[in-house]
């Protein structure tokens, strides 16, 4: 079976450990508190900014969209198709998560968020010193397969805008939800302490934001994944899209962007 990395930060992976093993549709281990079985990850490459009419298809793996351009003289034209792969596979493939790692107790190999534990090789506990890292801490990007703890399986990949999300879908995504004197509430991811939302999908918006809409630096130009540009770019919730300058080089607001929305499944597989 394929498999295909994927990367969630420490709370994320808290969620997805919520989830009963091979269960489908997803249920909680603990219904009090967050359980995550879907993600949406920014796609490498944007249809064009002004493109209308967007469509996708998926065709033997491949994804490829078509779309109109506006013409200055009022009318507009057919573009595409544009063939574009998904880095997380189609349903059935499998996939297996990437964290951070931190010398933990006995100086063993740990997860971040779980310095008391540690992923085994070959059934036994790993030596941080074995590994060869020059740092007590490794960042998710560098962690290797055998460090997995949690290998979902795909059961459904398609492409929407982040603002389509569904109050359903943002509750799947992992937000916390709690219960205030006016009923169910959403965190207010902003650090407002406190702070909740009466919609799933307007807290959602603020743990996106937390997330995409500071300007990361790249190495490939967002709006054609071909072309090497040293850069800055952020995905920001709300629909704007704009360029500015940071340090020097462009930097590429794109507003409400394009995602994979990937649902898994957890299973009961060992790394």
């Amino acid at each position: 079976m394929p498999e295909h990395p994927i990367l969630f930060k420490g709370p994320m992976m808290v969620a997805n450990m919520n989830c009963q093993p091979n269960v489908w549709p997803a249920e909680p281990i603990d219904p009090s508190k967050p359980f995550k079985w879907q993600t949406r990850r920014v796609m490498g490459e944007q249809p064009p900014d002004g493109m209308i009419q967007v469509q996708w298809c998926l065709f033997e793996g491949d994804w490829s969209y078509t779309g109109r351009m506006p013409s200055p003289y009022g009318s507009s034209a057919r573009s595409g198709p544009r063939f574009v792969r998904c880095p997380y596979g189609v349903a059935g493939d499998g996939l297996w998560t990437k964290e951070g790692l931190q010398r933990g107790t006995c100086s063993l190999v740990s997860w971040r968020n779980a310095p008391w534990a540690g992923p085994r090789r070959d059934g036994e506990f790993v030596a941080w010193d074995d590994c060869g890292w020059k740092r007590d801490w490794l960042s998710p990007i560098h962690m290797p397969r055998w460090a997995a703890r949690e290998l979902p399986l795909v059961k459904r990949i398609r492409v929407e805008r982040v603002q389509d999300i569904s109050d359903e879908d943002a509750i799947a995504e992992g937000i916390e939800v709690g219960t205030r004197s006016y009923g169910t509430a959403y965190r207010d991811y902003r650090g407002r302490t406190g702070a909740w939302f009466t919609e799933a999908k307007i807290s959602f918006g603020t743990l996106w934001d937390s997330i995409n809409a500071n300007p990361k630096p790249v190495h490939r130009d967002p709006r054609d994944a071909t072309t090497p540009l040293e850069c800055y770019v952020s995905y920001p919730w709300e629909a704007i899209c704009e360029t500015r300058e940071k340090n020097g080089k462009p930097w590429f607001v794109i507003g409400n962007p394009w995602n994979w929305v990937v649902d898994y499944m957890r299973t009961e597989a060992q790394a």
